[in-house]
């Protein structure tokens, strides 16, 4: 089971001021796709996330010089992000130490990540498998098919996802922050959440949402049965789901966790 959250984070009408501490900078980000449109100081602002980017994807090609002949090339393409985004793979259903692929990382959401671009899920298993390669130019022998990857898969195009590969772990999550400090929230904060690929285990898997305001640890909502791969697409608006009004969240810090332990028997992509 492949869980690809196709996270369009979308904050309408949002008063902007950029005081931010290590949450997404609401600014417009063409390498891991995101906007804000400012109108006039009288005007509310947008926000939004949606993924689409301007970095091309990540390939692999035989190389052509006669002294590399037999070998492959990689070229791993990665989309650096703001602050704010964090998707991490653990080999244990309780959080240990996390497990990932050798190219790429987006494990803290305190610091800038660097999701990679892929044309889908059977382009980023064959770079995968060139980059592992005895003899390979540019590889990197702990990019196997097991580990887990932060990607931008292209659904169509200019519409990408962003979602974890998670190779053979048993738990997936997703941490994303942000500061509305000074900010009036006048629309619902909403985002997608679908099933990008269905695995070969025949199995589905259940995911958990947790949401904290103020601080990462003061956690007021926690649904354990929040979203069930393969279920379809859901859109998700953020106080409605917590029972609250879209100005509950102003002048607030606002965290969403998402968390799954896979099947019974864990993840498998390869």
């Amino acid at each position: 089971m492949a869980m690809i959250i196709r996270f369009i984070f979308i904050f309408i009408y949002v008063h902007v001021t950029l005081l931010m501490d290590a949450q997404f900078i609401m600014n417009t980000n063409q390498f891991i796709g995101q906007s804000l449109k400012t109108s006039n100081k009288n005007d509310p602002d947008t926000f939004m996330v949606h993924f689409n980017t301007t970095t091309p994807c990540s390939r692999w090609f035989p190389a052509h010089a006669t002294a590399n002949l037999g070998n492959d090339s990689v070229i791993w393409e990665k989309c650096q992000t703001q602050m704010g985004i964090q998707a991490s793979g653990y080999l244990d259903a309780v959080r240990t130490d996390e497990y990932r692929i050798g190219t790429t990382y987006c494990n803290n959401f305190a610091s800038h990540g660097k999701p990679l671009h892929v044309y889908n899920l059977d382009s980023l298993q064959a770079v995968m498998n060139h980059s592992i390669k005895s003899g390979t130019i540019n590889g990197n022998n702990k990019d196997s098919l097991s580990r887990p990857a932060p990607c931008l898969f292209d659904l169509a195009p200019g519409n990408s996802a962003f979602g974890l590969y998670p190779g053979r772990v048993k738990r997936v999550e997703y941490k994303f922050s942000f500061d509305f400090i000074g900010k009036d929230i006048l629309e619902d904060i909403s985002f997608d959440i679908d099933t990008y690929y269905d695995g070969n285990l025949g199995k589905s898997a259940t995911y958990e949402i947790q949401v904290a305001v103020e601080n990462m640890t003061n956690i007021v909502y926690t649904n354990t049965d929040f979203y069930t791969t393969s279920s379809g697409k859901s859109t998700v608006y953020l106080a409605n789901l917590i029972g609250q009004l879209p100005s509950y969240f102003s002048n607030k810090k606002v965290y969403i966790y998402i968390t799954t332990i896979g099947t019974s028997t864990g993840f498998k992509c390869s």
